[in-house]
């Protein structure tokens, strides 16, 4: 379990970009956690087990981090198509 300071809960970071492809495209690219590392800017993530597609929120996913560290992500928002907020 990671605790999370109060210094780093109040950090918030978004970015956005314009994709020429179809939603439904992207959205089943990062709603697999497995294929997550082809596409996250982020160099500290090793590999996620197949078979851990999200479907809806509360689910949970886990990632191998490259430190070795298992990464537990709590899905928080989801919408099929739409929406998937970790």
């Amino acid at each position: 379990m990671a605790v999370v300071s109060a210094s780093e809960e109040s950090r918030i970071v978004s970015a956005s970009r314009d994709i020429a492809a179809p939603a439904d495209l992207l959205f089943e690219l990062i709603a697999d956690p497995a294929r997550q590392p082809e596409w996250d800017g982020n160099d500290n993530l090793a590999e996620s087990a197949p078979g851990q597609r999200v479907r809806a929120t509360g689910d949970v996913f886990r990632t191998l981090l490259t430190n070795g560290q298992v990464r537990e992500n709590h899905i928080v928002e989801f919408d099929e198509g739409r929406l998937g907020r970790v």
